[in-house]
């Protein structure tokens, strides 16, 4: 009776030690090891390999083969469904594209019905990323809380006008975290560089003279180095296309192309080099804006048992003693650590 006597004839002094604990208490959020969007099961597990610029599709298809044999052998079949492998994309949200990339996907059964956790599974999967040095490999979640609010484990965003800045940045820190942060899981760019292109230059005047025109050539290249299909057979019931093209071995460079015919309206012959040239350049680069300013944004998962803003603080604090960022270059903070600081921020308006 004392206490609570005491209590409510000091009204004004309790509510004031209350909203001190309370505001004591939002303030240690930072310092308490979170995680805040725990893996719930995923459906499958996508594995992205993006392998050099400019890397053949052929090459990029052996190389997913590779990967499609060693889901088969590593990972039981009680922990799978399907398998569907894809290689080259003509570019998604995030994505840049091209022959280069390739997809893995594994459909899972429900959790209820497999022994091995969607991160074990991943790692029978990384155990095998060392044999592929020259590729970029990442997982895509398919958490469904995860993809609504587009957040990973850990984040870090580079700011400023230089891109070449930004990229020599994002890149530095991206060999320190895999260097001195192993919880850090297929620490990635969102940046992507521009991709090799072949362009044909044409003189119009020579054009005009021979009585051609762009369609006319584009088309004549499209059929012989694309192909065409000129019928279709029928052989034991089985229906096939008829596809007309150029022999493998007088399409795979730049300079075959200058020795393709393009036939005139007069039924002439002429060779590509008669009237254009092959330039090698590269396509357009993506550039990533946050308020107009150029952004790179690098991201991660963590390992199991790993808090995620522990983690970020390892990533700002290689930042600050081991980078020196170039004039014109800042940092902002990301993933779960943003939503973290954005919830705080909340709970203090509320109080106020």
């Amino acid at each position: 009776r004392g206490i609570v006597g005491w209590c409510l004839n000091h009204k004004a002094v309790i509510v004031i030690i209350s909203i001190l604990l309370l505001a004591a208490s939002v303030i240690q959020i930072p310092k308490l090891g979170l995680v805040m969007m725990p893996p719930s099961g995923e459906t499958s597990i996508v594995l992205n390999v993006m392998l050099p610029e400019g890397t053949a599709l052929k090459n990029t298809q052996e190389t997913m083969l590779q990967w499609q044999y060693i889901a088969e052998n590593e990972i039981p079949e009680a922990e799978r469904k399907n398998i569907v492998v894809t290689a080259g994309s003509s570019g998604g949200m995030g994505d840049s594209g091209g022959s280069h990339t390739g997809t893995l996907e594994l459909s899972l059964p429900s959790v209820e019905n497999r022994s091995m956790t969607d991160n074990e599974i991943k790692d029978v999967l990384r155990a095998h990323f060392e044999m592929f040095p020259d590729a970029v490999i990442s997982f895509s979640t398919t958490d469904q809380a995860r993809m609504m609010t587009g957040s990973s484990d850990v984040s870090i965003n580079f700011h400023g006008d230089n891109l070449e800045d930004l990229v020599a940045s994002s890149e530095r820190l991206i060999e320190l975290v895999k260097t001195n942060i192993p919880e850090v899981l297929e620490f990635t760019s969102s940046h992507s560089n521009a991709l090799p292109e072949l362009e044909l230059v044409l003189d119009r005047q020579k054009l005009f003279d021979l009585g051609l025109n762009t369609a006319t050539i584009a088309n004549e290249l499209r059929s012989q180095i694309a192909g065409t299909t000129a019928t279709t057979m029928t052989l034991n019931g089985e229906t096939y296309d008829v596809v007309l093209q150029l022999r493998e071995e007088d399409r795979d460079s730049a300079f075959d192309i200058d020795k393709i015919f393009i036939t005139t309206a007069t039924g002439a012959k002429i060779a590509f080099s008669s009237f254009g040239e092959v330039k090698k350049t590269t396509g357009p680069v993506s550039i990533y804006r946050e308020d107009r300013v150029k952004t790179i944004t690098l991201s991660g998962d963590i390992a199991s048992g790993t808090a995620a803003n522990f983690v970020q603080q390892q990533i700002e604090a290689l930042v600050t003693d081991e980078m020196v960022l170039p004039e014109g270059v800042s940092t902002s903070t990301g993933g779960q650590m943003e939503m973290l600081t954005d919830m705080q921020d909340g709970l203090i308006l509320v109080f106020i």
